[in-house]
């Protein structure tokens, strides 16, 4: 239960709300709040500008769900809990208000998106021992050879901060890989920096290039980081939709967005989470898009060697024209499955590239130089390993795809990456929403996914990621699992 009265005032920016456990809720509400008897006070924080005199009830219990999800993410279930807004006044012995209300207040980015929902999922599936299709990393272990390296690495060395923008035999090896692949040419001293991750060279990338207020176009679904990316550089996002099941653009609709002067589009080729992989030919219209507008083009490539059914992986900065305004960010992560060592990279002109630079050496410092030592064998594989890595992935993709078609779970097969975008409309209860839905699955069937509507613009709630980059046995234990899905959800 949630009362509130709108007699609410204050010249504060809490409201001081209790929150009465009932006792299936009490051991993981006391690891946040502490012990407590009865009714726990927190105080909730709001917009500092709001006249609490004019709030509904109904405004009231949203900012304080608001403030409290973060909270709520961290209990096993929360349905129990109820609450009561009896005060507008802070209480001066409460926990929060002991930590945060002497205090100036905090950022106000951070309150137009939540934590991460797919890593949220990997939480919830590690409580509830479901099988982890949510976030999206291999269960099998990395090549052989970079692993050894690893090993004698842990002996030998280095171990002390790296040259900022990279240890040069790494970057060396990113040139000669990514030269060989892009088909162009890269200088290792001024096209490329190091970075913690592909996440790292999308942030310090949008930093280098634009402004506060500036525009960056992106397609919907989008990969969840990239929104709240923007909206940490204080820019504005435009969405382009993407129109399943091939999720094409209206290239009308791109273009009314380039006409609202954008600095930048981004773009995740091959996409996650869609599995889209960009024609030449759409490829081609967006560059002749940016220098016709003078947009930027932020590539996010880190599934470039996922490609399915014979299709190509176009690079945007070996377009004509584009590589002069193109940032390419890609990462080892997916490519060699070390996705925990968190080595990305940024190619770009030297003049974006100084500025990227710049953000990164203040931002990072840079990555783990035992690491970029270790992968470095990794990046001077034979194109025979990235030939087998493509029949490994699409081996696992038919038999995911192929065990979803028998258990006729409705989903759009990817044309990359490692993603299936599954519709859960059949399973859902009347009113359930689709992250309701996703712990429900994990707690009851037993294997995580991602809510979709982490990654749409749009108003969607009937559409779930699950990923396939699993041995064998999981993909198929996890088949089986689903095979109950619908006696489960719907009985």
């Amino acid at each position: 239960m949630f009362t509130s009265t709108k007699s609410l005032t204050s010249s504060k920016r809490f409201v001081g709300v209790d929150a009465h456990i009932a006792p299936a809720e009490k051991s993981g509400f006391t690891e946040i709040f502490g012990e407590f008897d009865g009714a726990q006070r927190v105080d909730v924080g709001i917009d500092p500008y709001a006249d609490l005199k004019t709030w509904t009830h109904n405004q009231i219990e949203a900012a304080f769900l608001t403030e409290m999800q973060p909270f709520f993410v961290q209990i096993p279930t929360h349905r129990a809990l109820t609450l009561a807004a009896e005060s507008a006044k802070v209480q001066p012995n409460s926990i929060l208000s002991k930590k945060v209300c002497s205090m100036q207040e905090m950022s106000r980015r951070n309150q137009h998106f939540t934590d991460s929902v797919i890593r949220r999922m990997t939480r919830v599936s590690l409580d509830c021992g479901a099988i982890n299709l949510a976030q999206g990393f291999p269960d099998f272990d990395p090549p052989k050879a970079m692993t050894d390296r690893l090993r004698e690495v842990s002996q030998e060395g280095p171990h002390q901060y790296p040259i900022t923008m990279g240890a040069p035999n790494f970057r060396r090896a990113v040139s000669r890989k990514c030269g060989r692949f892009m088909g162009i040419s890269i200088d290792p001293d001024t096209n490329i920096v190091v970075t913690i991750g592909s996440t790292e060279a999308m942030v310090d990338t949008i930093f280098a290039l634009t402004n506060p207020g500036d525009k960056i176009v992106m397609f919907s679904p989008y990969f969840e980081n990239y929104r709240a990316q923007a909206i940490m550089a204080d820019c504005e996002p435009v969405f382009v939709p993407l129109v399943p099941p091939s999720f094409h653009f209206d290239p009308e609709v791109l273009e009314d967005a380039f006409r609202q002067h954008p600095k930048a589009i981004l773009i995740c080729n091959p996409s996650n989470p869609s599995g889209k992989v960009f024609t030449y030919e759409e490829l081609k219209f967006i560059s002749e898009l940016c220098i016709k507008y003078d947009v930027y083009a932020i590539m996010d490539e880190v599934y470039e060697h996922i490609v399915y059914d014979g299709r190509q992986m176009v690079y945007m900065a070996s377009l004509p024209g584009m590589w002069e305004r193109t940032v390419s960010c890609s990462s080892l992560s997916k490519t060699y499955s070390i996705t925990g060592w968190r080595l990305g990279y940024a190619i770009a002109p030297q003049p974006i590239m100084d500025r990227i630079k710049q953000y990164h050496d203040f931002n990072t410092v840079g990555a783990a130089s035992p690491l970029m030592e270790a992968a470095v064998v990794g990046l001077e594989m034979p194109d025979e390993y990235y030939r087998e890595f493509g029949d490994h992935y699409a081996h696992m993709k038919g038999i995911f795809t192929g065990g979803m078609k028998d258990l006729d779970i409705p989903f759009t097969d990817p044309e990359g990456t490692y993603f299936v975008l599954a519709d859960i409309a059949p399973y859902m209860k009347k009113g359930q929403s689709d992250v309701e839905f996703c712990v429900e699955m994990a707690q009851k069937v037993g294997v995580a996914c991602v809510p979709g509507s982490s990654f749409f613009d749009e108003d969607v709630n009937h559409i779930v990621r699950l990923h396939f980059a699993k041995k064998d046995e999981t993909l198929l234990a996890a088949l089986d699992r689903l095979s109950n899905l619908r006696r489960i959800m719907c009985g």
